[in-house]
């Protein structure tokens, strides 16, 4: 395609051209067998896999967050002198609920430490097509496609458990903040009295 570049410094918050605009053509080298004849094909898969990379890693982020929450809660509802055992049996199934979904996006570690065959994780079947798919000018694998569309469903059901979870945590954090439980994260703060 054809393209201009314009050579520009940004100094003190002003940005000044430092050249005049230059056009230029890339153009495509078919020098090799496995370069892919179907272009586009080619890009929307990379953008597929560059998609699923990023939702991951955002789910990653979340899963951080949830578990830090969820540890805070804990610690709270053991601090909050009107807090029920029913409460606190919420709070560990929420933690058992958060292992769960923790395995299916970073792998069992557990098992993986023992050096056993584990099933790929979510996160890491992201992560390996992505470095796969989006790194090449190859045409992608029928292997490849099928493991994409398996990450892109195990991601679904990844993230619609995450998604519950974090409507439950947040009805236990609104029943212990009405108990006048210690803040936690993830819980706004108040201006009532």
């Amino acid at each position: 395609g054809e393209y201009t570049a314009t050579l520009m410094k940004r100094q003190s918050g002003k940005l000044e051209a430092l050249s005049e605009p230059q056009s230029f053509r890339v153009k495509l080298l078919n020098n090799s067998p496995e370069i892919a004849t179907d272009r586009e094909e080619l890009l929307a898969m990379q953008q597929r896999a560059g998609e699923l990379y990023r939702k991951t890693e955002g789910a990653a982020k979340a899963f951080a967050d949830l578990e830090s929450r969820v540890k805070h809660l804990t610690e709270a509802i053991r601090l909050t002198p009107d807090a029920t055992e029913v409460q606190a049996q919420k709070v560990r199934t929420l933690k058992a609920q958060l292992t769960s979904i923790g395995v299916l996006l970073k792998g069992d570690k557990t098992i993986d430490s023992r050096h056993e065959p584990v099933p790929w994780s979510v996160k890491g079947r992201a992560s390996f097509l992505y470095g796969i798919i989006v790194g090449t000018q190859n045409r992608v694998s029928g292997n490849h496609i099928a493991s994409i569309s398996i990450a892109e469903s195990e991601y679904q059901n990844l993230a619609k458990q995450m998604i519950e979870l974090t409507k439950q945590l947040s009805e236990l954090e609104a029943e212990m903040d009405a108990k006048g439980a210690p803040w936690t994260p993830g819980r706004m703060i108040s201006t009532a009295n």
